[in-house]
Formats: C-alpha cells, sequence, structure tokens
C-alpha cells in the first residue's frame, strides 16, 4: 500500500518499471528519496545503501539481508519491521520509531539512532560497535549477545531488557535507566554507568573490569559472580538491603541518602547477609 508523492521505486513486485535498474546479480539499487507509507513491504536482498527515507513508514516492513549502509530514516516508522541480517553500518535512524523490530545478526556498526524507539525490538546478536543511542528507549528490548563495544547510551532506557552474554566494553551508558535489565554473562569492561539508575539489574557473572558505577541507584541489583569488582568504581553508589555485592564493600543506602539525614553505609555480602552500619 503507497500513499504520498512516490519518488523511490520500492517493491519492485509492485514496480515492474524498476527492472532496468538492476544490476548484474538482480539487485536493485535504490538511490533517490521517500516520505510516504509502504506498509510490509517486500525489500529482502535489496541495495538501499545511502536512500533517503526520513519521515517514511514502513510498518512490517520486510528488510532481511538487504543493504542499507549509509541510510538516511529520521523520524520514520518501521514498528515490526525486520533487518535480520542486514547491513546498516552509518545508517542514520535519529528519532525513528522500531518498536518490535527485529535486527538479529544485523551489522549496524556505526548505527545513529538517538532518540530513536525500539521498545520490544529484538537486537539479538546484531553488531553495534560505535553505534549511537544517546536517549534511545530499548524498554523490554533483547540484546543477546549484542555488540556494542565503545557504543554511546547515555540517558538511554532499557527496563526489563534481555542483554545476556552482551559486549558492552568501553560502552558509555552515564545517565541511564536500566531498572531490572538482565545483564548476566555481560562484558563491561571499562564501561560507566555513571548517574544511572540499575534498580532489581543483574549482573550474574559479568566482567566488571574498570567499570564505574559512580553514583548509580543500585537498590535490589545482583553482583552475584561478577569478575572484576576489585577494579570497578562505586564512589557515591547507593543502594539497599536488597542489594549483592561481595564482603567488604560499602556503599550508601539509598533511603537514607534522600532524606538528607545521616547516611548509612550499606554492606551486602553475596551469602545474602546485609548489615546496616550507622555514622
Amino acid at each position: 500500500m503507497f500513499t504520498s508523492a512516490l519518488t523511490l521505486a520500492l517493491a519492485g513486485a509492485a514496480l515492474p518499471a524498476l527492472a532496468d535498474q538492476a544490476n548484474g546479480d538482480g539487485v536493485i539499487k535504490l538511490q533517490q528519496g521517500f516520505s510516504g507509507v509502504c506498509e510490509n513491504c517486500d525489500m529482502r536482498d535489496r541495495d538501499l545503501s545511502f536512500a533517503g527515507l526520513s519521515g517514511a513508514q514502513f510498518p512490517g516492513g520486510k528488510f532481511q539481508r538487504a543493504n542499507m549502509e549509509q541510510v538516511i530514516a529520521s523520524a520514520s516508522v518501521f514498528d515490526n519491521a525486520d533487518f535480520s541480517g542486514a547491513v546498516l553500518r552509518e545508517a542514520m535512524f535519529t528519532s525513528s520509531r522500531l518498536n518490535g523490530a527485529r535486527f538479529a545478526g544485523s551489522s549496524m556498526q556505526d548505527f545513529q539512532a538517538a532518540g530513536a524507539k525500539f521498545i520490544g525490538a529484538d537486537l539479538s546478536g546484531a553488531k553495534m560497535t560505535h553505534a549511537t543511542l544517546v536517549g534511545a528507549d530499548l524498554t523490554n528490548a533483547t540484546l543477546l549477545n549484542a555488540h556494542l563495544d565503545d557504543a554511546n547510551l547515555t540517558g538511554a532506557v532499557l527496563s526489563n531488557a534481555n542483554a545476556v552474554a552482551a559486549s558492552m566494553q568501553d560502552a558509555d551508558l552515564s545517565g541511564a535507566m536500566l531498572n531490572d535489565v538482565n545483564f548476566s554473562g555481560a562484558d563491561f569492561s571499562g564501561a560507566s554507568f555513571v548517574g544511572s539508575v540499575l534498580t532489581g539489574a543483574r549482573f550474574n557473572g559479568a566482567a566488571l573490569d574498570s567499570t564505574d558505577f559512580a553514583s548509580t541507584r543500585l537498590e535490589g541489583a545482583d553482583f552475584s559472580g561478577a569478575t572484576g569488582l576489585d577494579s570497578a568504581h562505586f564512589g557515591g553508589a547507593c543502594g539497599d538491603a536488597q542489594t549483592r555485592l561481595p564482603q567488604g564493600f560499602e556503599i550508601t543506602n539509598c533511603a537514607a541518602e534522600g532524606m538528607g539525614g545521616p547516611e548509612e553505609l550499606i554492606h551486602a555480602d553475596l551469602d545474602g547477609g546485609q548489615h546496616d552500619f550507622g555514622e
């Protein structure tokens, strides 16, 4: 279904006149701009590199294995679209809506999606090194085995996300909302969580060498089996009686800190015992 002015030929089956634009291996090259609506478009295996798609709507679109390198698709709608195995290197999806979209195994290095919405999206195994996701909403997203090394997720929302075994070395998650995220087995070596909210987050078995948790909220966070904590930074972090940290770690009680009264120190050890120490 197409609406608005059609300036980019999409879905070759519906527009056979495009056949003469196909290259030798039958892949259609699309270069112009499109800002209309194409519902359930079948763009599998197409070459969309460098295309301008800002403001367009592709709900339910099929983009599996498509080449979308350096596509500009800001403020566009791709809800429930499938980008599995697609190439999205240096693509720009700033402020776009990709709720429920699938990016399993996609190549998304240097992907630009500040302010975009990925609610319930599946980014399992996506290669997103150096991606920019500032202020993006990844609530309930799946990031299983995703590669986000050196990614910028400052101010992002990942509440209830599944990021088991993800790699986020040197990633910046400062000021992010990370309630109830499952980071079990993930690698955050050198990453920054400064000022983030990590209530109920699970870091079971995660690698946390030189990870910065300064000024974070860690109520109910679980670091059981995490490695590298001796080199991690927890200055100004706070937790509660349910926070599980190795024996010997002391952090501020968030409740006491919030009341502006004398700060209590919580010692939380992995055998399940928690002890409060008044100053």
